[in-house]
């Protein structure tokens, strides 16, 4: 499994709205050629999603959302890899942002070997993210925030509580450092 960490400068809620937008992928998304809605109920939709990258991909996943928090993706089927699962999980930033810990876990079979798989799923997580702070940028919070609101939540809400300090961010002059789960990401 690869994980990349990285802060949006935008509200949960606006990261949320922007990555269950199934619809928009092909706009922001690298290598997202097109993103269909199968299914969707509550909050799980199974999408087909076709991606260009090494080698053009076609996925049936099932995302399995929980608004502002997180959202896990898994394959429903595919001809071109055997597994692909992971999840975004959001969490706020110290500085009113986002920090959003992404993992994936590829297993793309005979085509090439592990460690090339986890280098290239790695290299397109942090593009993901670039593309996904760029976005974030330029969609207007009112308008993340009513797209949101839209989404239904399934849950009632609860009464926030301080969390444990499972992230910090930490800015540096080479750029931000994240200590998540005891390990550091970022410039040195």
């Amino acid at each position: 499994m690869v994980k990349v960490a990285m802060q949006v400068n935008s509200p949960r809620a606006s990261v949320f709205a922007i990555l269950t937008d199934f619809a928009s992928y092909p706009q922001w998304v690298p290598g997202c050629e097109k993103c269909s809605i199968l299914s969707s109920a509550g909050q799980i939709s199974t999408l087909e999603i076709i991606l260009n990258s090494m080698k053009r991909v076609t996925l049936a996943l099932r995302f399995d959302a929980e608004p502002d928090q997180l959202l896990k993706f898994e394959l429903v089927s595919s001809k071109d890899v055997k597994a692909y699962s992971g999840s975004y999980k959001l969490m706020n930033a110290t500085d009113g942002g986002t920090v959003v810990v992404t993992e994936l876990e590829l297993d793309a079979g005979p085509m090439a070997p592990k460690f090339m798989v986890d280098r290239m799923v790695k290299s397109t997580l942090e593009a993901t993210g670039e593309a996904l702070r760029k976005h974030a940028k330029m969609m207007p919070t009112a308008v993340a925030a009513s797209v949101a609101q839209d989404q239904p939540t399934g849950k009632k809400s609860r009464r926030a509580s301080r969390p444990k300090c499972l992230l910090r961010v930490i800015k540096t002059e080479s750029g931000e450092r994240i200590w998540y789960s005891g390990r550091m990401f970022g410039p040195e």
